[in-house]
Parts: structure tokens; C-alpha cells; sequence
């Protein structure tokens, strides 16, 4: 198993431009880490290395506890679509 980050996307498309700039500012500050985004409308971007589409339950909160748990990753790193990354210091 490997470590991963998940990116929840439900409800609103005009957050695509926001997440995958999201997913892109992670790749260059961790190139090794795996990306699955879970979302309600197609996407399309070579950052993922899964995408999952979903069905929204209308509770973004709820959809977001749901969609963490199944994912493959054993350590997971939830990022909101919103979030820009500069740097880690692990």
C-alpha cells in the first residue's frame, strides 16, 4: 500500500480550475505522492493518478467522511480544492 492525498469534489464544477491548481502546487512540493481525486463531473488532468466518479448524497460534509475511508492509500492527506500548497516540513 502506498501513501496518497484525496481531493473530494461534489457539488460545485467551478471549483475544478481551483482544485487542480491545488493538485499541481502538491505535486511540485511532493512529486512522489499519489493523487485520487473523487468527484461528481468528469476531470481530466495528468496530476491524477486516480479518478473516481461519484454520486453526490447533497451533504458535502457527509460525502467527504464517506469518500475518505475507501481509498487505497494507507496514510491518507485530505486537501480541500481551495488549498494552495507552498511547502511541507515533515
Amino acid at each position: 500500500m502506498t501513501n496518497g492525498a484525496i481531493y473530494i469534489i461534489i457539488g460545485d464544477p467551478s471549483l475544478q480550475t481551483a482544485f487542480i491548481n491545488s493538485a499541481e502546487s502538491l505535486k511540485r512540493v511532493m512529486p512522489e505522492l499519489a493523487i485520487t481525486v473523487f468527484g461528481q463531473f468528469p476531470i481530466e488532468s495528468r496530476v491524477f493518478e486516480g479518478v473516481v466518479q461519484v454520486e453526490s448524497s447533497g451533504d458535502g460534509f457527509y460525502d467527504k467522511t464517506r469518500f475518505i475511508q475507501p481509498s487505497r492509500y494507507e496514510q491518507k492527506l485530505f486537501v480541500d480544492a481551495d488549498t494552495y500548497i507552498c511547502g511541507i516540513n515533515l
